[in-house]
């Protein structure tokens, strides 16, 4: 639950654009055949760029939850 709050502040480190692809994605469900379709490129683009942004996601939750150990280490 905790890393769920840490959602807003995730997405802020993220582009519009790459905002915009994720929404799409995984809020609203469009396929990501339907969005490649939608946006006038390559199926393969969109499913890089999403492999790209949700590492960068995991990227940035994975620092949190290393910062949040460190910090229960510590009180």
């Amino acid at each position: 639950q905790a890393l769920l709050r840490l959602l807003p502040k995730a997405m802020e480190q993220l582009t519009e654009a790459e905002r915009e692809l994720i929404r799409a994605l995984y809020f609203d469900n469009v396929p990501v055949r339907e969005y490649a379709r939608q946006k006038g490129v390559r199926l393969f683009v969109i499913q890089k760029r999403r492999d790209r942004i949700l590492a960068k996601l995991k990227k940035y939750f994975k620092k949190f939850v290393i910062m949040h150990n460190l910090f229960k280490k510590i009180w």
